[in-house]
Parts: C-alpha cells; sequence; structure tokens
C-alpha cells in the first residue's frame, strides 16, 4: 500500500495567507526599490522631440540683470521712461512681484534661482493654434510647488478683480495634479520643474516625457544635436526654429522658389534666401561678452551647395575669396556697409531668377534700353560693374543759405567697375541728360569741379522761391553728383561729402574681416547725434504735437536723447558664408557707467 501524505504543518488558508503576505512586502518593497523618474538636470530633457521651436535660457538671473542693465542703460532714449514708470500697469506688475515674494517668503531674486536655477524654455508644440509651454527647471522643489499654489491664487485674484473669471477646473495626469483656467491656460508642478501651457495637449506632452525617459527627450533629439554647434557657449538666451515647418507655408514656398514671383527680393537679399532653402533650423542667439552685447543668426548651410544666381552674393569668385573693401567712414557717419554683389552674374543667370513673362518684358525693356542710354544697353553697363561696392549715410553742414526745417543725411555709393573707362564713357551722358531734363523743372546749375585730380560733375538747386515751394524747400538738402575714381563710380546726394570721399576713394586697402565675409556695416549714434542736433527745433515739436508734451519736458526728452546718442559706441553687423554655415552678427558696445543692479 502507498504510504499516507505527510501532514503539512499549516492548513491551506494559513498557506494562502503566507503567500499574501510574502506577495504584499515583495510588493511594497519593489516600490520602495523601484526606479522613479530622475529630475531632470536640463530643461530641455522635459521637452518631447517634436516640438517645432524651442527658447532657452541657461542662466534667468543673469539674463534678468542684463535686461535690467539695459532697460536702465537705455532709459534717457526714451521720450515716455517716466511715464511708464508711473502707469497703472507698471504699478500693478509691481504689487504682483510684492504678492508673490510675501506669500513665498523669498525675495524675487532668490526665488527665480530657486524655481529656474537649471533653466527655463519656452517651448512650441505644432499644433493649430501653436501649442505655447514655459518650462522652469528648479533647484527647489519646495519652492516650485510654492509658486504654483501661489500662482493659482493671483490669477484667481486677478481674474476675480476684472470680472472676467474662467472656470477652475483641476484633473490628473501621471500622478500630477493639473489646474486649468478656462481652456487657454494650464499649471502643473511636477517636483521641481514648474510648468504653463495655453493648451492641455502642450502640457499633457511635457508631463509624459517629464516622467518618461530623458533619452528620449528633445536634449536627446537629431534635430538638438545638429544645432548645438551652432549655439555659441555663454549664450545668455537662444532660440531654435525648425524651418521645415515654416517652409510647408505656400506664401514662404513662393517666396523661396526660383524663379522668383518678386526678383527684387532675391537680388537684394538672395544670398540669405537661398540659404534658408537649403536649411532645415535657424539658431539665434544673445550674450554678453564683457560690454559687448551680441545677437547671432546662424543656419547650417553656406556658399557650398549654393544655387548659381545667389553665388553673386558671395565673396568669392573664379574659386577665390574677394576681400571686402573698408568701410566709408567720413566725419559723422551715420551708416557705413561694405558688400558683395555681382550685378553681371545676375544679368547672366537672369532666366532662373525672371517668371517667363517678367523675363520677356526685362528683355524686350534691354533691346530698347540703348535708346535712352545712347547707344549701350542695360545688360551691357550690368556687364561692366565689379563685385564689390559700398554705401555709405553721413550728416554734411547745410550746402544752402535757405533751410528746410529739418535735416536730412547725404547719402552716396560707390560701385566697383570691372571696365572703368567703358562704365564711364557709357553712363555719363544718360546722367547729364537727367540733369538737363530735371533743369526744366526747378531751376539748377551745372558745376564741375576738379577735386584731388578728379572729375567731380554736379547741380546745384536755385535759391529762389520756386524751388523753395517744392516739398517746403526739400531741394535743398541736395546738391546730386557723380565722379569716376579709378576703377569706381561715386553716385552722391550731397557735394560736400563726395569731395570727403573722393580722396578716401583713391586710397587702396581691403577690410580687416575673416575670409567669406560678405557684408560688413557700422551704425554710428554719434552721427546720429549730430543729425538730430541739426533738426533739434522739429524734434520739438514733434514730441509736443505727437506725445502730447509740454514744450519745457519736450525739450528735456529731446537733449537726453542727443546726450545718450553722443555717449554711445557704434554697432557693428557682419555677414559670413562659411562653406557650411551662414552667421549674421551684431555688436553692440556699451558705454560705461550703467547700473547693474535692480
Amino acid at each position: 500500500m502507498a504510504k499516507a501524505l505527510p501532514t503539512l504543518p499549516y492548513s491551506h488558508r494559513q498557506c494562502s495567507d503566507s503567500i499574501r503576505r510574502v506577495a504584499t512586502l515583495s510588493f511594497c518593497l519593489g516600490l520602495l526599490c523601484a526606479k522613479t523618474a530622475p529630475l531632470p538636470a536640463d530643461p530641455l530633457e522635459v521637452i518631447p522631440p517634436n516640438v517645432i521651436g524651442v527658447v532657452k535660457v541657461e542662466r534667468p538671473t543673469k539674463l534678468v540683470d542684463t535686461a535690467w542693465m539695459l532697460w536702465n542703460y537705455i532709459q534717457p532714449a526714451s521720450p515716455n521712461y517716466r511715464r511708464f514708470q508711473e502707469s497703472a500697469a507698471w504699478r500693478r506688475v509691481q504689487h504682483m512681484v510684492r504678492y508673490v515674494e510675501k506669500e513665498t517668503g523669498r525675495g524675487w531674486k532668490d526665488l527665480l534661482f530657486e524655481v529656474s536655477g537649471r533653466g527655463a524654455a519656452l517651448v512650441f508644440f505644432p499644433t493649430d493654434p501653436v501649442g505655447v509651454a514655459l518650462v522652469l527647471d528648479g533647484t527647489s522643489e519646495p519652492a516650485v510647488q510654492r509658486l504654483y499654489r501661489v500662482t493659482i491664487a493671483l490669477i484667481e485674484s486677478e481674474q476675480n478683480r476684472q470680472e472676467k473669471p474662467d472656470a477652475k477646473h483641476t484633473s490628473v495626469r501621471r500622478g500630477v495634479e493639473v489646474t486649468g483656467f478656462g481652456d487657454n491656460l494650464f499649471l502643473a508642478a511636477y517636483k521641481s520643474v514648474f510648468l504653463v501651457a495655453n493648451r492641455r495637449t502642450a502640457l499633457d506632452d511635457l508631463l509624459d516625457q517629464v516622467a518618461g525617459d530623458p533619452k528620449h527627450s528633445f536634449a536627446y533629439s537629431n534635430a538638438y544635436r545638429q544645432a548645438r554647434p551652432l549655439i555659441p557657449d555663454g549664450s545668455l538666451v537662444w532660440a531654435w526654429q525648425n524651418l521645415d515647418i515654416v517652409k510647408r507655408d505656400e506664401n514662404i514656398k513662393n517666396l523661396l522658389a526660383l524663379p522668383s514671383f518678386f526678383p527684387p527680393f532675391h537680388i537684394l537679399f538672395g544670398g540669405l534666401l537661398d540659404v534658408v532653402h537649403r536649411s532645415s533650423f535657424l539658431v539665434v542667439s544673445a550674450s554678453q561678452v564683457d560690454r559687448d552685447m551680441v545677437l547671432e543668426l546662424r543656419l547650417p548651410a553656406g556658399s557650398a551647395g549654393m544655387r548659381a544666381p545667389m553665388q553673386a552674393h558671395l565673396a568669392r569668385a573664379a574659386g577665390k575669396d574677394t576681400p571686402l573693401l573698408p568701410l566709408l567712414q567720413p566725419e559723422h557717419t551715420v551708416v557705413s556697409l561694405s558688400f558683395c554683389l555681382d550685378w553681371a552674374q545676375l544679368w547672366r543667370e537672369r532666366s532662373f531668377l525672371f517668371p517667363v513673362d517678367q523675363l520677356k518684358v526685362l528683355e524686350e525693356f534691354d533691346k530698347n534700353s540703348g535708346r535712352f542710354l545712347f547707344g549701350t544697353r542695360l545688360g551691357q553697363l550690368l556687364e561692366m560693374l565689379g563685385r564689390r561696392h559700398r554705401l555709405v549715410i553721413a550728416y554734411t553742414e547745410p550746402a544752402y543759405k535757405r533751410r528746410p526745417p529739418n535735416r536730412l543725411p547725404g547719402f552716396a555709393l560707390a560701385l566697383e567697375l570691372r571696365e572703368p573707362e567703358a562704365f564711364a564713357r557709357a553712363i555719363e551722358a544718360p546722367l547729364r541728360t537727367v540733369g538737363l531734363l530735371g533743369s526744366f523743372a526747378v531751376d539748377m546749375q551745372l558745376i564741375e569741379e576738379q577735386v584731388d585730380g578728379e572729375r567731380l560733375i554736379a547741380y546745384r538747386f536755385e535759391e529762389n522761391d520756386k524751388n523753395q515751394a517744392i516739398g517746403d524747400g526739400v531741394l535743398f538738402h541736395f546738391t546730386p553728383c557723380f565722379a569716376r575714381v579709378g576703377n569706381q563710380f561715386l553716385l552722391c546726394s550731397d557735394m560736400v561729402l563726395a569731395k570727403r570721399l573722393i580722396p578716401v576713394l583713391k586710397a587702396p586697402g581691403t577690410a580687416d574681416a575673416p575670409a567669406g565675409t560678405a557684408v560688413l556695416a557700422e551704425f554710428s549714434f554719434q552721427g546720429l547725434a549730430k543729425l538730430f542736433e541739426a533738426s533739434q527745433h522739429y524734434l520739438v515739436v514733434q514730441q509736443v504735437l505727437e506725445q502730447g508734451l509740454p514744450t519745457q519736458e519736450a525739450q528735456e526728452v529731446v537733449l537726453r536723447q542727443l546726450q545718450f546718442f553722443s555717449s554711445q559706441k557704434n554697432v557693428r553687423m557682419q555677414v559670413l558664408y562659411e562653406p557650411h554655415q551662414y552667421c549674421q552678427r551684431l555688436v553692440w558696445t556699451l558705454a560705461p557707467s550703467v547700473k547693474k543692479d535692480p
């Protein structure tokens, strides 16, 4: 017979209870040992990879310090800054800041560091309308949670004050409370991350990402890996924009396409338009280097692969770099520009630039242009032009006793020539003809002078009542003139300015700029101050009429502006085409003695 089974030490119920206890204990231990979502080390780890735009602030407290410094810096140039500081809107902002400080028990600057010490980001989602969200990645979870509660209370108070309350509602996503006001404002706080969005879907995407794997975030996406080399180290703030989304718009497609529906855009800005056409994103950054405020635009496409007509904008011809000519900077310069634009190449590639119907009109115009250009056709003139040109705008002393109420600056365009003698012969007769025809409408006299060995041809308007009646004396801003100076042709609105420039044009030299630089520009505040000084009475009247200021206050405003502009340094701009990158850089050097602390 088979032996009886041994008696178990525990009953079936006791055994089941033991198993349940072990299972429960194991589950609890599993929860304790389970790996929770790590806190993000960077707000980019909170952002999903499918966004269309990101604005990242690396150090919000530093950005606020810089913004406050600039605010104090430009106050003298603002005619309404005192009124703004006394306005109800500004007082309301100050009241809200004090309320937040009181409720959180922290000064606003300390609080800002605690709630955004790891950075902040503004995020744009591909929804219709566009979803926008703010991400603050803080260093203190209690501070972020307090800010969340205080913000909700502040919104409720403000809506009650305006008697426009939106229904407050709460829900839960990924175990995180979400507070909404109507359909356009949603808030949440996940540990030390504070989130605000105008669309619930945007906030849900952020909460899904913050509770998920950071390896799947924007910080580890191909888009950010490609953009990161274009972001300068030490940037205060930078922005990334997906251009593929932007270029789906039909208007943008038409703007970038060749042939162009409006060729002047491509003639003037074709280099940039071509780079945008070939780029999947752009990066804009702002930084402070000592006293230089730097703003940069970068794109991941450059001179390599540029469409043939647009190569006319490059500082490169026949496989060789062509250094820019130095900036023209006579006394009281306001703006000076040195740039590359090969008119001959644009003309040769005109069939790629112009649609068929416009090309037919252009060809017909070129065929008939010899009739009024004395035998030389427009295309032939363009073929004679060179690649490098310069433009300058400057204040000059009035050349007439009669003076208009305000003072306009003089401007000059210096064109480089491939065939100087032929171009000068071909263009002089048409320009003289224009002057002759103009003399039938206004009273003026022809003047020819030798300036530093070069012949300057100018037209001076007679100072009589007939000319004074035209535009309240606007003619007395100008003494139009032209001259050939070596391999350059000078067109100028002011004879005084032309006399200053002719010796400069004769001096050889190239601009001090990196290879590939296609545009150099400089703006002078001091030149602008001189121009304003000459029109001071007109500016005072403008303040009285447009701003409603008393005369004495208007005079003080204009005087502060003049003093501010006179003390400033120049703003410089550079456009650089590298083989695989485009960079446009703007630098403003600040004068000393600026308040730094709010």
